[in-house]
């Protein structure tokens, strides 16, 4: 498990445009090319996609490690990462946080 700072910090990050979820493809693409675009997911051993099934609540990476080819205007990495259901939770509400921070700047 990530540390509170951390989560926030990947927080900041996607707010910023520097990550890629798995969340920002359709469901098409989420079916159809989500081993394309995170090209772990397709050599990944049974066993370990198994365990990341059950683990994995959304995948990302950073956009500054992805490769210099694209598929259909995404990018392609060849390492990626993931949080669980309980960071999501808490990534999502820093995000929350931040958002309203900002529109009360505005």
């Amino acid at each position: 498990m990530r540390t509170r700072q951390e989560l926030r910090q990947l927080a900041i990050d996607t707010l910023s445009g520097q990550v890629f979820w798995d969340w920002h493809l359709t469901e098409s693409e989420q079916k159809n090319q989500a081993g394309m675009i995170f090209m772990p997911l397709i050599f990944m051993k049974p066993k370990e996609a198994a365990k990341l099934k059950r683990t994995a609540f959304h995948v990302y990476e950073y956009l500054d490690k992805a490769l210099p080819r694209s598929i259909n205007g995404r990018p392609i990495f060849a390492s990626m990462c993931y949080v669980n259901k309980e960071e999501w939770a808490i990534v999502v509400e820093i995000m929350t946080e931040l958002k309203g921070a900002i529109a009360a700047v505005k």
